[in-house]
């Protein structure tokens, strides 16, 4: 293996940006397709990444020292987590080179440097344990799929953040990726944030994010939602995760973060009602 794969290599795990991630995935794949002992690079390279990243991530102890069901990985590791999650399987060693130079061509098309906001750790925390006091969320909501909260550093193109659901034999984890806001004059990260846990409680709640229940529907479109019917499950699901996020906020130290200002006060009462009874039922 030649010396400059070998620094690409260890700059590729030692980078905490995916954008210049991104670049060194196609340089590395481009220089290691040349040469002749590229299934040997290959072989090294996903050692490398098993062990030091995908080993890392998921056996590390959530419940160590603060028997916490979640866990917040900072800024610093978060583009090695991603790397752990998304790099293309290893296939041959041709072809496991072309997956990582379309990885990285990917990676550097839907991510930019750091345009708005990001949430801190420590509003991950604060937020975390309020929730706690009042509903036992994180004890209810993680209860059978154990969060891990990523914050990325970088802006994403489309998304201000993205939930990943992993169910298996295994492993079962909500996976949040939090990134900067794609605006600088956005709404705040911490209602993001909310709105991602609205779909972990909607997930807990139905066992399906993907669909809201038909009772649920058929109240919010008398409550306040009159067209709500008419749209797809995607976008009710969304729409559901804003209200939980709403209801979660709604007469707390974080109400200052419910960017929907023109809805009455007394459908957010109902948007907590909603909330409180779902926890309830957990």
């Amino acid at each position: 293996m030649s010396t400059k794969t070998y620094e690409l290599m260890n700059l590729i795990f030692q980078e905490n940006d995916l954008v210049n991630c991104g670049y060194l995935l196609v340089e590395f794949a481009n220089i290691a397709y040349k040469d002749k002992n590229r299934a040997t690079i290959v072989k090294k390279f996903y050692e490398r990444l098993y062990n030091w990243l995908i080993n890392k991530f998921y056996f590390y102890s959530l419940l160590d020292s603060e028997k916490k069901n979640y866990f917040i990985c900072d800024s610093n590791t978060g583009a090695n987590r991603y790397l752990a999650l998304f790099t293309p399987e290893k296939t041959s060693a041709a072809k496991s080179l072309n997956n990582i130079i379309k990885f990285g061509e990917n990676l550097i098309l839907q991510f930019t440097k750091p345009i708005g906001k990001l949430i801190t750790e420590s509003s991950i925390e604060n937020i975390l344990q309020f929730l706690e006091k009042e509903y036992l969320f994180t004890s209810k909501v993680f209860s059978k799929s154990e969060a891990i909260f990523i914050l990325i550093n970088n802006s994403h193109k489309i998304y201000n953040s993205e939930c990943l659901i992993l169910n298996n034999d295994e492993y079962n984890r909500n996976l949040f990726f939090l990134y900067h806001m794609k605006k600088k004059k956005s709404i705040s990260p911490e209602a993001v944030f909310f709105h991602e846990l609205g779909h972990a409680l909607h997930a807990q709640y139905s066992g399906d994010v993907k669909k809201v229940p038909d009772d649920i529907i058929n109240f919010l479109q008398v409550l306040c939602f009159p067209r709500l019917k008419q749209v797809d499950n995607e976008e009710q699901s969304e729409l559901f995760a804003d209200v939980l996020s709403v209801g979660l906020m709604y007469q707390t130290p974080y109400e200052k973060f419910d960017s929907y200002k023109t809805i009455h006060q007394n459908d957010k009462k109902e948007f907590k009602n909603i909330v409180e009874k779902i926890i309830e039922s957990l």
